[in-house]
């Protein structure tokens, strides 16, 4: 699971790598300095959308955002999928029932169809918690890598 705190580090890390200050990065991002500064003291995560967007800014890894690897891989990184559409994508190369992944991740029937749907995306903390499921990365979750 990943700790609010390591991803507020490696986004300061990111911001000052590519000359980003919490007002230029809030408005690429299209959303306000203060909710930046939440995301940067540790405080809120961002969106799914905000998460998406900063990865694909600052073309690093998720895993290393989120503090899940200890370095970002050189790696030649996709566009981000819609989520829907790897969520059913991995459903099907696994073999596995939406009940399955219910039961183990512990989420309602309702988010898990919403996001199947392409209705919604998840927390940050929900994308998480479905790439363990699936044993895999969440960039490989959100399609950038194979």
């Amino acid at each position: 699971m990943f700790i609010l705190s390591n991803f507020s580090e490696r986004l300061a890390e990111q911001m000052a790598e590519h000359g980003y200050n919490q007002t230029t990065l809030a408005r690429a991002l299209h959303t306000s300095r203060p909710k930046l500064a939440l995301y940067m003291g540790g405080k809120h995560a961002p969106s799914y959308e905000n998460f998406t967007a900063l990865v694909q800014l600052f073309c690093c890894s998720a895993d290393y955002l989120l503090g899940l690897t200890t370095q970002s891989p050189a790696a030649c990184y996709r566009p981000v999928m819609p989520f829907s559409q790897r969520l059913n994508e991995l459903l099907r190369a696994s073999n596995t029932s939406l009940y399955a992944l219910q039961k183990h991740t512990q989420l309602s029937w309702s988010v898990i169809s919403r996001w199947r749907s392409g209705a919604s995306n998840p927390s940050l903390y929900n994308l998480v918690k479905v790439a363990e499921y699936f044993d895999v990365t969440v960039d490989e979750l959100l399609g950038r890598v194979s």
